[in-house]
C-alpha cells in the first residue's frame, strides 16, 4: 500500500513538471507582435509577419512611402516599420544612432521610445518646435514636426543635446 501512494506522489510531481514546462513554450505564430495577415476567429488559422521590412537604400522611402528621408551616417541599414515609418540606423562619430519619419497630419511620437529622460528642451527654429531629452548617460532623443513629417532621432548613450541639434540639421527630406 505505501508503494502505491509513494508512486501516486512521484507521478503528481512529474505530470506538474511536464505540465508546468509546457506553459511557458514559445509557437512560431507568437514569435513577433505584428498586425494578423488571416481573416477569420480561428486563431490556430491566424499567422504573423515581421513589422520591419529592410529596404536597400533610401530611395525605396521615395517609392514605398513618398517622401524623401536620409541623413549622413556611417554604416547605415534602411528599413520601414508597419509599412508606413521610414527608419536609418547607423553611426555618427560612433555614436549609433536611430532616426525615423513618417507622414502625419500632425505632430506625433513615432520614436517607439518609453523612456524617462532627465533633461528636456525645447526651441523653435523656422516655425518648427524642437524637443530633445536626454539622460547623463548620453542617452537622447529628439522630436519634431515639419511639412507633414514627423520626426524622431534616438541614441542610448554617448549624445548631448549639442550633437542632436547638429545632426537634425543634416537630416535630408
Amino acid at each position: 500500500m505505501k508503494f502505491i501512494k509513494a508512486l501516486g506522489v512521484v507521478l503528481s510531481i512529474v505530470f506538474v513538471v511536464v505540465v508546468s514546462a509546457g506553459c511557458g513554450a514559445k509557437t512560431e505564430n507568437a514569435k513577433d507582435t505584428s498586425s494578423d495577415t488571416s481573416s477569420g476567429s480561428d486563431s490556430s488559422s491566424q499567422t504573423r509577419t515581421n513589422p520591419v521590412e529592410e529596404v536597400e537604400n533610401a530611395s525605396a522611402f521615395r517609392s514605398k512611402l513618398n517622401f524623401n528621408f536620409d541623413m549622413p551616417l556611417n554604416d547605415k541599414k534602411y528599413s520601414i516599420v508597419l509599412d508606413k515609418v521610414a527608419q536609418i540606423d547607423g553611426k555618427s562619430s560612433n555614436m549609433p544612432i536611430t532616426a525615423r519619419a513618417s507622414k502625419t497630419d500632425s505632430a506625433e511620437d513615432i520614436s517607439g521610445d518609453n523612456t524617462s529622460y532627465e533633461t528636456s528642451t525645447s526651441y523653435s527654429q523656422d516655425d518648427v518646435n524642437y524637443d530633445i531629452s536626454c539622460n547623463h548617460d548620453g542617452a537622447c532623443l529628439s522630436k519634431w514636426y515639419k511639412n507633414g513629417i514627423s520626426y524622431s532621432l534616438k541614441a542610448d548613450s554617448n549624445a548631448s543635446e549639442g550633437q542632436f541639434d547638429d545632426l537634425i540639421k543634416t537630416i535630408e527630406s
